[in-house]
């Protein structure tokens, strides 16, 4: 699997970071829409963090089983 660099992942998270406050802000202005910032947000933030991370833990056993006999059906 490809691996992003480290510099790669800290600025997707500083955008992710900052699309969250700006989104967050936006929640409590009336002027300024919140919604799209924190769906920026999420967006970068997916992107900063591997998403297998999460599948390695001993808790995800039976779904890495699952995720390998159903790869390719």
């Amino acid at each position: 699997m490809y691996e992003r660099s480290a510099f790669i992942r800290i600025c997707w998270f500083g955008m992710g970071l900052l699309s969250l406050v700006v989104g967050l802000v936006g929640l409590i202005l009336p002027l300024l829409p919140g919604i799209p910032f924190l769906i920026l947000a999420l967006v970068c933030m997916t992107q900063a963090f591997k998403r297998d991370r999460v599948c390695e833990r001993s808790d995800f056993e039976d779904f890495r089983a699952w995720r390998r006999r159903n790869r390719y059906s």
